[in-house]
Formats: structure tokens, sequence, C-alpha cells
């Protein structure tokens, strides 16, 4: 999940009013209200560097005018930035998006500073499933919540006679299906960047199937155990169908793959699901055609886009709605 957050000290003064009214109206659905806010000095922002946190972004920027100025700085490093951003006297930025892992070294070092007199202000519309608390205080407001889906192309598992997977166990098989068929030789891709991403691939996994972190009411890791190693055992067989350089891809490749025809399904984050319409090229040895003499659209016209659906909990892909991208030209 993501969320909205205020550093705590600094130099506060009526632009605070402005970081809860901001991050209210931004917390609301579809909120599109013009900036009510009237008031000066400066408001800093800083968070992670996707489509949606750049929309929630843009708009705040919106309350920018003569007397009140509004930044944002959106990059990828954000996690490693924010500590040391939110301790300098005075701090490099007043709000934090953050998620639920990277909101946490904030709260141990005291960096933000509870809401609950500007939400009671301004905040009148906010669900109470929104209001994050932490010992009866407010902390940060949600915004949104993020799922991995697995995406999927329709049209290369229709090509090599496979049903949309429901399991693991059939992602692999219709992976196999796919590369026996000639279609793909890399069918499978995902976010397994060494570090956070291949981290939280396990988390994800692991938990799916019903894997614990601690014993039961202690703070004592207990990962080392059947389910961890199926887990691990089950991202293994996954690689083994991915391009060589797998620990290398993070969201920001993973799903260019897919649309580009180097992949036929990934596990990818709800948020970066509906990138914008492309040509389908058919890949590298699909049937009725050479890697030589591939059959490309004319200049100008419309070709048929890839066929994307899919969903994936944790513990199993599910069935989920196809969707259809209009041609583009």
């Amino acid at each position: 999940a993501q969320t909205i957050s205020c550093l705590r000290g600094g130099q506060a003064t009526d632009h605070e009013s402005f970081l809860l009214a901001a991050a209210a109206l931004l917390a609301a659905p579809l909120a599109h209200a013009e900036c009510a806010f009237e008031g000066s000095g400066s408001v800093s922002i800083l968070s992670n560097d996707f489509p949606a946190l750049n929309a929630v972004n843009a708009a705040a920027k919106e309350c920018a005018s003569d007397r009140l100025a509004v930044t944002a700085n959106e990059t990828t490093e954000h996690r490693d930035i924010q500590v040391e951003a939110l301790m300098a006297q005075p701090a490099n930025f007043n709000v934090v998006v953050c998620a639920n892992s990277s909101i946490v070294p904030l709260l141990n070092g005291g960096l933000i500073r509870p809401l609950d007199d500007l939400v009671a202000k301004y905040g009148s519309h906010l669900a109470p499933s929104q209001l994050v608390t932490v010992d009866g205080k407010i902390m940060a407001i949600a915004f949104m919540a993020n799922a991995q889906h697995l995406m999927y192309r329709s049209d290369l598992l229709e090509a090599a006679g496979v049903a949309p997977p429901k399991t693991y166990e059939e992602v692999i098989a219709a992976a196999e299906a796919i590369r026996s068929a000639g279609l793909m030789q890399y069918p499978l891709s995902g976010t397994y960047k060494a570090g956070w991403n291949l981290g939280e691939e396990f988390v994800n996994l692991y938990m799916g199937l019903g894997g614990e972190f601690f014993e039961p009411g202690t703070a004592v890791a207990a990962i080392r155990n059947e389910k961890a190693l199926a887990a691990l055992g089950m991202m293994k067989r996954l690689t083994s169908y991915m391009h060589p350089d797998f620990l290398t891809f993070d969201l920001d490749l993973a799903a260019p793959q897919l649309l580009q025809n180097q992949t036929a399904m990934a596990n990818l984050w709800g948020s970066r699901g509906g990138p914008s319409s492309i040509r389908r090229m058919p890949p590298r040895g699909w049937p009725g055609t050479s890697p030589s003499r591939r059959r490309r659209p004319s200049a100008g016209a419309a070709s048929p886009p890839p066929r994307c659906g899919g969903t994936v909990s944790p513990s199993r892909p599910t069935r989920a709605t196809k969707r259809r991208r209009p041609p583009s030209g």
C-alpha cells in the first residue's frame, strides 16, 4: 500500500495545512477538485517513480502559485535517501510518499509527525480504513493498494494450445509448451533483480504457500522450513524459462518485455498493467513465418495488438478477464 506522511519538525508554517489538505484531496478516489488552499511557502515531495505516483504528484503541483512552490523528487532510490534527507536540518522534504515497508524506518526514527489535527480539519471525507494509526495516532494516509498479477499473452497461449494457467505448475507447463512449439525461447519474465525485487518475489511466493516469518508469539525468525525451500525451488524452476539475465530485471525491464514479444507471461504490479497500445510483431519462430522472413505491417497500417490478461495471487494464478488493446497506427 502507498501512504502519504508529513515530516516531523522542520520549517513548519501554514504550508503544513497544505500538506494534509493535498494529501486528503489526493487520497480521495478519482479526486480532481480544484486546489482551494490559499497560503505561502514551499512544499517538497519525495516519492517513488511510477505512473500512479506521477499522477498524484502532478495533482499536487496544480496547487502551485506565485506564493506557493510545489516540487517533487520522483526516484526509485527513495527508500535509500529518505532517512538521511529527513534528518537534515532543515529537512530536504516535508512530504514523503511511502510504502508499507519504507515507512518503518521513518517511524523508528521519529521523522514523521502525527496527522490527527490536520485530519480533523481537512480529512472529513477520508474512510477510516485509509487512516494508518500507530499507538492510536494517525501517522499516514493510505491512498492506493497494489498487488501483483500474472499478465499473459493470450494469443501465444492459444497458439501453444494451452489454457490460461491457474497454478504455478500450470505456468511452468504453459512455458514449456510455448518453448516446445518454437514460439519463444524465454516465455517467462519477472522482477527478479538482485536486492529488494528478488526478496519481494520470495516473500510473495513463501506467504502464498502459507509460510510464516516468525515463531508464533515471538520475534524469532522462522523461515528455515519446508515451505521456504518449496518457494525457492519454485523460483528456480521458473527462472529456467527466463532470460539468462533475469537477475537484472526489475519492473521497468520486465513490463516492456511482455509488450515487445520478448516474453509471454510475467508477474507484474497492477499499477503497471495498462501501458499504451503497441504494434505487434510476430515473435521469432511464429508458425507460418521464418526468422529471416517475418511479415511486417505495411507503413501506416494498423497491426493486430497483443491480447493480454491475467491475475495472480501469491499462492497461485487465478482466472482473469482478458484485456484487448485497440490497434495503433
